[in-house]
């Protein structure tokens, strides 16, 4: 049977919003500017293979504003899996941090640092 295709940007809210208005939220909820992110279609193109291989553990090494961590963890849940692990920078990555929190609440992901 082959697999559904959906798009990244239809399945995540947030992913979408940062990438239409090239901004994501500071801890603070000051906006911070989107200017080292990775394009879409490589976020699409890690979406749909994370889709399509159904690991059961990911671990995510170097990171900007979280467009990939998004892509990864939208992809997790599709398959029925809902964590990843970041590296430590990620603790000093506020505006990856803050996509990915307010992605994981509105989506129940499980962020591992």
């Amino acid at each position: 049977m082959p697999m559904q295709r959906s798009t990244l940007l239809s399945q995540n809210a947030i992913l979408a919003e940062m990438v239409r208005t090239k901004k994501t939220l500071s801890d603070t909820g000051a906006h911070i500017e989107l200017h080292s992110e990775i394009p879409v279609h490589f976020a699409e193109a890690l979406y749909r293979t994370v889709l399509e291989l159904r690991p059961t553990r990911c671990i995510e090494i170097g990171l900007a504003y979280g467009v990939s961590t998004l892509a990864i963890l939208t992809a997790l849940e599709h398959n029925g899996r809902a964590s990843i692990g970041l590296p430590w920078s990620a603790r000093r990555a506020s505006g990856c941090r803050s996509g990915v929190r307010c992605s994981a609440a509105t989506q129940r992901k499980r962020v591992v640092h």
